[in-house]
């Protein structure tokens, strides 16, 4: 028999509402943002910025675009994240 804290820790481990998705294949979603972002990393010189309310899912737009970024061209696509107070 499993345990409660053992159930509750793997629930914990699945359920992260408050952190953001990591992995860009469980992103779901804001798919006209995305492709606006894919329609600027195809453009040479072009720029992006991601602002937004707290909460609304900045950070893992952000990872979602990193990646797409290794995809198409992961040798002169610059990918940074700062983090603004």
């Amino acid at each position: 028999m499993v345990s409660i804290k053992t159930r509750l820790d793997a629930l914990h481990a699945a359920f992260t509402p408050g952190a953001p998705v990591a992995d860009p294949g469980l992103f779901r979603g804001r798919e006209e943002l995305k492709a606006d972002a894919e329609t600027h990393l195809r453009n040479v010189g072009s720029h992006m910025l991601i602002y937004g309310e707290v909460g609304v899912g900045k950070t893992s737009l952000a990872n979602s675009i990193r990646h797409l970024a290794k995809v198409l061209n992961p040798e002169s696509i610059l990918v940074d994240q700062v983090q603004c107070d």
